[in-house]
This record gives C-alpha cells, structure tokens and sequence, in this order.
C-alpha cells in the first residue's frame, strides 16, 4: 500500500502543470525526431510513419552540432505505415552517438523539393525502446513545413522550414531554417518541470533541448528555477552544443540543495541564423502556421525550439517525457 501511495504521488508531481504546447501530431512535409540514439538493438530509438502520400521519403542522421552524418530513403504508398529502427538502420561505428533525424517525404522521387513543387504529408511517432529495463519511453517528434498553409499541396519558400531548393540526401544542418510547428518565438517563456532527489540512481531529471537555430555554442542561458513552494533563484546552465543539448538539473551550478520538485522558467533569447551570436528579433514569427489558404502566414520566419523534461524515477517505475510549455 505504501508503495501504491507513493507512486501515486509521483505520478502527481509529474503530471502536474503539464500540457502539450506544440502543434504535435500535424501531418507535415517533414518530420523531425530530436533525440535519437542507440546502444544496440536492446535500446534503441524507433519511429513510426504514417504517410498520406506514395512517394520516397529520405532521411538524414544528423549529430548534436547538425553535421550530417549519414542518410537513407525507403518507398512509401500512399497510406502506408512503415516501421523505422535506428539500431537497424545506422550502419556501424553509430552506437552510442546521440543526434536527431529529419525525414522528408519527396512525391515525386527525384530528392529535391524546390518552391512550387508538389508536396505530400506524413505523421510520426518515436520511442526509445530498452528491452532490459522493459521501458518504452515516448519522444516527442515535430512536423516540418514545406508550406506554413497547412492545407497547401505545393511548397513555398518564404514559408518552408526547409530552406529551398533542398537536396534532401545531401541536407546540412541548416538546410533547416525554422520548426513552425513548435510555435515557440523569441522572447517566449518556456516552463520545464523537474523532480529530483540528490542520489545518483535516484529520481533524475534531464532537459533537452532542440533549436532551430544555429547557436553558437557554447552559450549560457540564465534562467529563474522554482520549487514547488513558489520559491525562486536565478542559475546559469550552458548549452555546449550548436542545435541539440541536454542539462542534467542535479548538476545546474548554485540550485539549493533542496530544490526537488519544481520548474525552470526559461525565457527563449533571440539568434540570428545569418550572424550567429547576434541578439535580434528576427526569430519572431507572430503567425507561424495557418491550416488554411485563408490564415495569415509571416513569411521568412527562423527560429524555433522544442524542449522537454525526460524523468526517470526507480519509485515510479518508468521513464516520463514531459513537454516544456510555453506563451
């Protein structure tokens, strides 16, 4: 009973204050899994797809400072479900090597999609799977627009997260200019839950983040940090890396020791993609997607993050995602 209790209470601490504050689960040109890796086929990243479209969809393994570093395509018909394993698909030497992938469905199969072409949709779903701890973490994944007119059947390059023409086996890192799905701007407030407990082994938490933008890395962000009795103090963390980074909490320099149960507010500064390092407001983007021809859509936007919480705690059981929210 004792035990009952306190994973009850646990499941309260996590699921409190959370809510999915990204467009995830919109059908989109792209996809994009921001944390993959594997350590053999007993932990792995997998992703589902669901494409509406017959066509080829491409894929590239980027590292977490978005240099590519291999890729791959597979068929897909229209409606079609296919099953993607990272520990089957890397090649060797990529065991235990994290980055993130992009997938992008190309309908006409020549590999490049270039302003006005035709576009097909596809969703996604991924998971890290570890056999041995019989643990199925989810992982959130993020759409990516050729066309910010959720509705459109071609692609534009003033609204693409892509920056057209694109050669999608051959893509960098920032042949991806913006994730307009998250809806997450500079100057933003992005709330990261946390539960901890000081031991190692213990309740942990670790935030990732995945920006858009090219940062230049390493940069520290000083953001304030709460308990769960409303009490603040202001810490530094660095991001060392150029799009993806993760931040163990029990290891954030200055956090009082009893500091447990909380959240980090953390306010989204502003980065130039052509001039790295240089505060700007060109990652606003008041209208970043439309479902429809008739929406207001800002053109040229950059700019874009998807963050969150991953826990892991022995009395719970499991390893929880929790998404960052934001405003």
């Amino acid at each position: 009973m004792k035990k009952l209790t306190l994973a009850v209470a646990v499941a309260g601490a996590l699921v409190a204050g959370t809510a999915n504050a990204y467009n995830i689960g919109q059908a989109a040109t792209g996809l994009l899994v921001p944390n993959v890796i594997h350590n053999g086929a007993a932990d792995t990243t997998t992703v589902g797809i669901v494409s509406r479209n017959a066509g080829t969809v491409y894929w590239v393994f980027f590292d977490m400072d978005s240099m590519h570093v291999t890729d791959g395509q597979f068929k897909v018909t229209a409606n079609d479900q296919h099953n993607f394993v990272w520990a089957a698909e890397a090649g060797i030497g990529l065991e235990g090597e994290r980055g993130y992938l992009v997938f992008t469905l190309d309908t006409d199969n020549d590999g490049v999609i270039a302003d006005s072409d035709a576009i097909g949709y596809m969703t996604g779903n991924a998971f890290q799977v570890n056999t041995a701890a019989k643990d199925v973490a989810f992982l959130p994944t993020l759409g990516l627009v050729a066309n910010a007119d959720l509705s459109a059947g071609v692609a534009a390059a003033a609204t693409s997260d892509y920056v057209l023409p694109v050669a999608l086996s051959t893509m960098q890192g920032g042949s991806v200019q913006s994730a307009r799905l998250s809806a997450v701007q500079a100057g933003d407030r992005i709330d990261l839950r946390y539960f901890i407990d000081n031991k190692t082994g213990g309740d942990d938490t670790v935030l990732a983040f995945w920006t858009a933008d090219e940062m230049p890395a390493p940069i520290v962000w000083t953001v304030d940090m709460y308990d769960n009795a409303q009490n603040r103090k202001s810490v530094n963390f660095p991001l060392v890396n150029d799009n993806l980074n993760f931040i163990n909490v029990e290891d954030i320099a200055g956090r009082p020791a009893n500091f447990l149960d909380g959240f980090l507010n953390v306010g989204v500064p502003a980065f130039n993609t052509l001039t790295p390092g240089l505060r700007t407001t060109t990652d606003n983007c008041p209208n970043p997607y439309a479902h429809s021809a008739t929406g207001t859509v800002t053109a040229n936007c950059v700019g874009g993050v998807i963050t969150y919480s991953v826990i892991s705690s022995p009395s719970f059981g499991a390893v929880q995602t929790l998404i960052g929210t934001h405003n």
